[in-house]
């Protein structure tokens, strides 16, 4: 009622492709707030992450290229990658996430440029990549020129410990045009599924 009665012409009318410029500005401050070097420019607004995903995926995969997803994945997401025709590198898990020695073992075997990781309460799992594993990952990446779709639908859920920094923040330390990590997030999870609200840096 409140938006309507505010700004209707805003709410209710066409807006930038980029998403609306006041949702954008939130998110530029709320990711630098968490350590991710980002401008308002590097922030799309999304319909959820889902879309996010789909996006990067058809920037990303060309038929037939191999992409890294752990093993287990997020189901949906596969099937988004799917449909551009990428094949699949399952990278064995623990309790601390994707284990970079299977990543960079099947890197190396198969040529992998792409890796797909849900890093936070990971979907369908449960793990949170360990920090030594989020540099571990960042260095691998730096190292073959890996591209990461880095999709956080639930990094705002914690109720315990210490948040974690994302791999988009740490990426955040390497000169611009050297930065590998597309970070997906949503507001599915926090605010209410229905809205169909994500975005991308």
């Amino acid at each position: 009622a409140k938006v309507l009665r505010d700004e209707p012409r805003l709410a209710l009318q066409y807006s930038s492709t980029e998403g609306v410029l006041p949702l954008r500005q939130w998110i530029t401050t709320r990711m630098r707030g968490l350590g991710q070097d980002v401008d308002l420019d590097s922030v799309l607004i999304t319909t959820g992450s889902q879309q996010g995903i789909d996006l990067a995926a058809r920037v990303l995969l060309d038929p037939g290229t191999v992409i890294a997803v752990e093993n287990p994945s997020y189901l949906a997401a596969l099937q988004a990658f799917s449909s551009y025709g990428a094949e699949y590198a399952t990278i064995a898990s623990d309790e601390d996430g994707m284990r970079m020695d299977d990543l960079e073992r099947q890197v190396l075997l198969r040529g992998i440029r792409v890796l797909y990781l849900v890093p936070n309460f990971q979907n369908p799992k449960g793990t949170t990549l360990s920090l030594a594993r989020r540099h571990q990952l960042i260095d691998l990446a730096s190292r073959h020129g890996l591209a990461i779709i880095e999709d956080d639908p639930y990094g705002e859920l914690r109720f315990a410990g210490d948040a974690l920094p994302s791999l988009a923040s740490l990426d955040s330390t390497r000169p611009e045009h050297e930065r590998l990590v597309i970070r997906l997030g949503s507001f599915s999870k926090t605010l209410a599924p229905g809205l169909r609200i994500g975005f991308a840096t």
